[in-house]
């Protein structure tokens, strides 16, 4: 439906995701965390405040696994922290 490249189920997840982040450097917007200029100290203080709201959003309770409140701030930090 796209008119991406997608032979198979693997190389359309990575049409997709160079699409997403075609479109995302068209418009100017941050790809990471890293590039919204949030300063780790501001970071350091609001990680787990950002943790209790996602694990208090509707969405994350629909997942088949949802996942602890450790775990998100975890995957915050991995995130935030990647080069």
């Amino acid at each position: 439906m796209l008119g991406l490249p997608s032979s198979n189920v693997r190389q359309g997840v990575k049409s997709l995701i160079a699409a997403i982040n075609k479109l995302l450097k068209q418009l100017d917007m941050p790809t990471s965390l890293r590039e919204t200029e949030i300063k780790a100290e501001d970071f350091k203080k609001e990680v787990v405040e950002m943790a209790k709201i996602a694990i208090e959003d509707r969405c994350t309770q629909t997942n088949p696994r949802v996942p602890l409140q450790e775990e998100i701030v975890t995957l915050f930090e991995r995130v935030f922290y990647k080069n």
